[in-house]
Protein backbone atom coordinates (compact mmCIF):
# COMPACT_ATOMS: atom_id res chain seq x y z
CA UNK A 1 0.00 0.00 0.00
CA UNK A 2 1.44 3.19 -0.77
CA UNK A 3 0.73 6.54 0.48
CA UNK A 4 -2.38 8.25 0.92
CA UNK A 5 -4.12 9.81 -1.71
CA UNK A 6 -4.27 13.55 -1.93
CA UNK A 7 -7.85 13.93 -3.18
CA UNK A 8 -9.53 11.49 -1.17
CA UNK A 9 -12.32 10.87 -3.56
CA UNK A 10 -12.84 11.24 -7.74
CA UNK A 11 -15.35 13.80 -6.86
CA UNK A 12 -12.46 16.03 -4.86
CA UNK A 13 -10.03 16.00 -7.32
CA UNK A 14 -12.51 16.68 -9.99
CA UNK A 15 -13.55 20.10 -8.05
CA UNK A 16 -10.07 20.50 -7.77
CA UNK A 17 -9.27 20.91 -11.55
CA UNK A 18 -12.39 22.53 -12.56
CA UNK A 19 -10.99 25.40 -9.64
CA UNK A 20 -8.01 25.35 -11.78
CA UNK A 21 -9.20 26.38 -14.92
CA UNK A 22 -12.07 28.94 -13.32
CA UNK A 23 -8.65 30.18 -11.31
CA UNK A 24 -6.98 30.59 -15.00
CA UNK A 25 -9.90 31.69 -16.70
CA UNK A 26 -10.44 34.76 -14.30
CA UNK A 27 -6.58 35.39 -13.94
CA UNK A 28 -5.91 35.22 -18.12
CA UNK A 29 -3.31 32.83 -17.10
CA UNK A 30 -2.48 29.62 -19.67
CA UNK A 31 -3.18 26.55 -18.77
CA UNK A 32 -0.33 24.41 -18.34
CA UNK A 33 0.44 20.54 -17.13
CA UNK A 34 3.11 22.28 -15.03
CA UNK A 35 0.24 24.69 -13.22
CA UNK A 36 -2.42 22.02 -12.52
CA UNK A 37 0.04 20.22 -10.55
CA UNK A 38 1.61 22.96 -8.81
CA UNK A 39 -2.29 24.27 -8.28
CA UNK A 40 -3.51 20.59 -6.74
CA UNK A 41 0.05 21.02 -4.38
CA UNK A 42 1.39 18.02 -6.06
CA UNK A 43 3.89 16.46 -8.00
CA UNK A 44 3.81 16.44 -12.04
CA UNK A 45 4.96 12.70 -11.50
CA UNK A 46 2.12 12.16 -9.33
CA UNK A 47 -0.65 14.09 -11.82
CA UNK A 48 0.76 11.68 -14.65
CA UNK A 49 -0.03 8.73 -11.88
CA UNK A 50 -3.20 9.58 -11.50
CA UNK A 51 -3.70 9.85 -14.86
CA UNK A 52 -2.15 6.49 -15.80
CA UNK A 53 -3.94 4.96 -12.67
CA UNK A 54 -0.45 3.86 -11.15
CA UNK A 55 -0.61 5.30 -7.70
CA UNK A 56 -0.56 2.25 -5.74
CA UNK A 57 -3.29 3.79 -2.67
CA UNK A 58 -5.97 3.73 -5.15
CA UNK A 59 -8.47 0.66 -6.06
CA UNK A 60 -8.90 -0.45 -9.28
CA UNK A 61 -12.92 0.37 -9.24
CA UNK A 62 -11.92 4.87 -8.03
CA UNK A 63 -8.83 4.19 -10.42
CA UNK A 64 -10.89 4.69 -13.76
CA UNK A 65 -12.66 7.81 -12.83
CA UNK A 66 -9.64 9.41 -11.44
CA UNK A 67 -7.88 9.01 -14.37
CA UNK A 68 -10.42 9.94 -16.40
CA UNK A 69 -10.54 13.08 -14.67
CA UNK A 70 -6.88 14.04 -15.50
CA UNK A 71 -6.83 12.66 -18.91
CA UNK A 72 -9.77 15.23 -19.49
CA UNK A 73 -7.77 17.74 -17.80
CA UNK A 74 -4.67 16.96 -20.29
CA UNK A 75 -6.82 16.84 -23.32
CA UNK A 76 -8.20 20.39 -22.13
CA UNK A 77 -5.03 21.69 -21.54
CA UNK A 78 -3.34 20.05 -25.05
CA UNK A 79 -6.58 21.46 -27.10
CA UNK A 80 -6.03 25.16 -25.39
CA UNK A 81 -1.87 24.70 -27.16
CA UNK A 82 -3.01 23.43 -30.33
CA UNK A 83 -5.67 26.37 -30.58
CA UNK A 84 -3.25 28.88 -29.59
CA UNK A 85 -1.16 27.46 -32.08
CA UNK A 86 -3.76 27.91 -34.74
CA UNK A 87 -5.33 31.30 -33.85
CA UNK A 88 -4.02 33.69 -35.71
CA UNK A 89 -4.53 36.57 -33.61
CA UNK A 90 -2.53 34.65 -30.43
CA UNK A 91 0.85 36.42 -29.80
CA UNK A 92 2.11 33.28 -28.45
CA UNK A 93 5.30 31.98 -29.25
CA UNK A 94 4.72 28.97 -31.75
CA UNK A 95 8.10 27.18 -30.55
CA UNK A 96 6.53 27.34 -27.06
CA UNK A 97 3.13 25.37 -28.09
CA UNK A 98 4.83 22.93 -30.46
CA UNK A 99 7.12 21.75 -27.71
CA UNK A 100 4.96 21.51 -25.23
CA UNK A 101 2.26 19.36 -27.79
CA UNK A 102 5.85 17.46 -28.39
CA UNK A 103 5.91 17.12 -24.61
CA UNK A 104 2.18 15.54 -25.10
CA UNK A 105 3.31 12.87 -27.63
CA UNK A 106 2.81 14.87 -31.33
CA UNK A 107 5.12 14.97 -34.25
CA UNK A 108 6.14 17.17 -36.54
CA UNK A 109 7.53 14.12 -39.02
CA UNK A 110 6.25 12.68 -41.77
CA UNK A 111 5.90 9.27 -42.39
CA UNK A 112 5.70 7.23 -45.23
CA UNK A 113 4.75 3.73 -45.08
CA UNK A 114 5.54 1.38 -48.65
CA UNK A 115 3.80 -1.57 -49.07
CA UNK A 116 5.41 -3.87 -51.88
CA UNK A 117 3.85 -6.49 -53.48
CA UNK A 118 5.25 -9.18 -56.21
CA UNK A 119 3.10 -9.55 -59.31
CA UNK A 120 3.45 -12.68 -61.54
CA UNK A 121 2.83 -11.72 -64.94
CA UNK A 122 2.60 -14.38 -67.98
CA UNK A 123 3.34 -12.87 -71.15
CA UNK A 124 1.38 -14.71 -74.50
CA UNK A 125 3.26 -14.68 -78.16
Amino acid sequence: MGRPLKFKTPKELRNKVEEYFKYCDNNKKPYTVPGIALYLNITPKTLRAYKNCTLKSIDNRDCEEYSEIMQEAYAKIEASYAEQLVDPTSKKNPIGLIFALKNMGWTDRQEIVTESKTIDIDLVD
